[in-house]
């Protein structure tokens, strides 16, 4: 009997823990790679499979954002900050508009054409689609 809970338990633990997800806007192609998603939200890319992509980002200092750079980017939060600090300085760009939380989120980019962002995959419903998943 134990034993049963304590695997019910690990089971529930493992199934409570949704993954981070990028959704887009319905507009936006489908096909794209990390590699694609890296540059899009590092400002050196503006589509993703021959549509207009925005990338939109959840607000600084939010550990849905932190686990988005560190898992599909390969930086931290502040090598991120660091690089458009330069970025915005040098006037190579600006970063992406900044949202409060996965509800922002998925509701701004399930309204915007190419819009692109990232949310905790328990959060995704039929209004976006998803991109990629870690």
């Amino acid at each position: 009997m134990k034993k049963l809970l304590i695997t019910a338990l690990w089971l529930f633990s493992f199934s409570a823990q949704a993954g981070m997800v990028v959704i887009a806007n319905p507009s936006v192609g489908d096909g794209a790679s990390d590699k694609d998603i890296k540059k899009l939200f590092m400002g050196k890319k503006s589509e993703l499979a021959g549509s207009a992509a925005t990338p939109i980002d959840q607000k600084e200092g939010s550990a849905v954002r932190k686990s988005f750079y560190e898992s599909f980017v390969g930086l931290s939060e502040d090598e991120v900050k660091a690089y458009r600090t330069e970025m915005v300085f040098t006037g190579k760009g600006t970063p992406p508009r900044e949202l409060a939380d996965d509800a922002a989120v998925k509701a701004f980019v399930a309204t915007t054409p190419g819009a692109v962002g990232y949310i905790d995959e328990s959060k995704v419903d039929a209004s976006v689609k998803i991109l990629l998943k870690k």
